[in-house]
């Protein structure tokens, strides 16, 4: 048990000539405690200090805490009318514990050490075509950056660290003007700024298939499929969505952004209604686009039971691969697609929006044999 008075010694006393604000002073009593009472407290004092707590009742509030769940997380998931939480992966084992599920995480969190091991797995194939890095505003490709651009008439630029779609930029050559991010710039502009980027990749784009245009063609509106990879066990999918673009996310899909996501039945590739992860907490579900007014319900993902069965067979050969966010992009109907990403300890709220994790014991079995305390 942790010795309460030996925490309250070390604290620094408040004294006339010292004013500690009390967030500061809160940062500073965290590290007196022991893990992984440090990490809860910590996630609970950065959501206060970054505004982004959302309204709940003291009691639900502190229900949401001991349960290791962010308040926006609570309202998401609507577990103030669920009596109990345990089906739930939580903000404290996600933050806690399941980033260091995979060896090597940072093959995962660099994308272009991802591309270096996809391309040393012989696994290039499933990915955009690799132009070339921005290294300290210089590009490092074996053509300029202006001449890809005029012969592929499309490229786009991520960080090569980076998360929530920031920081992307897409780049169109048309008719002889070249738009950034939808809005026309000047060449000689554009290279200037350039030289400000660090640590860019560069690769073409990729159309999507007509299926995605069709429910919402001004972005590229990805499919998510969470992967994992027990020891002794077949690789398997716990869950997957399609992320839908709209106004508000511009050419993204991003669901930080404001995009929506609809759950893949597993079995049929049949999309469930769409809905956002709103700050607020607070979702609306769309059987229909909000902004096209094209179907999601019950609409089926083109060769679905032929993605998940090339996917999985990766997985398989690749068991330092253990847990993992694809992001992919169906560019065809015949069930062709790109990786755009993997991620380790991928974002949760747009999953369990849908469904509890852990109320598949596949699922909670793969996180326990992984050290997660579930």
């Amino acid at each position: 048990m942790v010795d309460k008075l030996s925490i309250k010694s070390k604290i620094p006393e408040k004294t006339a000539s010292t004013n500690i604000p009390i967030t500061k002073l809160f940062g500073q009593m965290i590290h007196y405690f022991p893990s992984p009472i440090d990490s809860l407290l910590g996630f609970m004092g950065k959501e206060i200090n970054t505004g982004l707590s959302v309204s709940l009742s003291p009691y639900h509030r502190f229900r949401a805490y001991k349960h290791g769940f962010t308040s926006r997380a609570y309202r998401l998931f609507d577990l103030k009318n669920k009596t109990s939480l345990d089906n739930y992966l939580s903000n404290f084992h996600r933050i806690e514990y399941t980033g260091s599920i995979n060896p090597n995480p940072e093959i995962l969190d660099n994308k272009r050490l991802f591309y270096e091991f996809m391309f040393e797995q012989n696994l290039g194939k499933y990915l955009p075509d690799l132009l070339g890095y921005i290294q300290n505003g210089k590009f490092q490709g074996e053509k300029s950056l202006k001449d890809y651009l005029i012969e592929r008439k499309k490229i786009i630029m991520r960080p090569c660290i980076g998360f929530s779609g920031s920081g992307i930029v897409i780049c169109e050559w048309h008719e002889s003007k070249m738009i950034v991010n939808g809005n026309q710039k000047i060449i000689e502009s554009f290279q200037s700024k350039v030289r400000e980027f660090d640590r860019y990749i560069v690769t073409e784009f990729c159309e999507q298939a007509s299926f995605l245009n069709d429910i919402y063609p001004h972005s590229s509106n990805t499919i998510r499929i969470w992967t994992m990879n027990p020891q002794d066990k077949k690789p398997f999918i716990p869950i997957a969505i399609l992320r839908i673009g709209r106004k508000k996310t511009g050419f993204l899909d991003n669901v930080d952004q404001g995009g929506l996501t609809a759950q893949i039945n597993l079995e049929t590739g049949e999309l469930s209604s769409a809905t956002g992860c709103p700050p607020s907490g607070k979702i609306k579900w769309h059987s229909n686009h909000p902004d096209t007014g094209s179907q999601i319900k019950g609409s089926k993902i083109p060769a679905w039971n032929q993605i998940k069965r090339e996917l999985l067979s990766l997985v398989s050969e690749q068991p330092e691969l253990k847990y993992v966010g694809w992001d992919i992009l169906l560019t065809n109907e015949n069930g062709k697609f790109v990786i755009i990403e993997g991620n380790n300890s991928p974002g949760f709220y747009s999953a369990q929006v849908h469904k509890p994790l852990l109320e598949d014991r596949l699922v909670r079995d793969f996180y326990r044999e992984n050290g997660v305390p579930v």
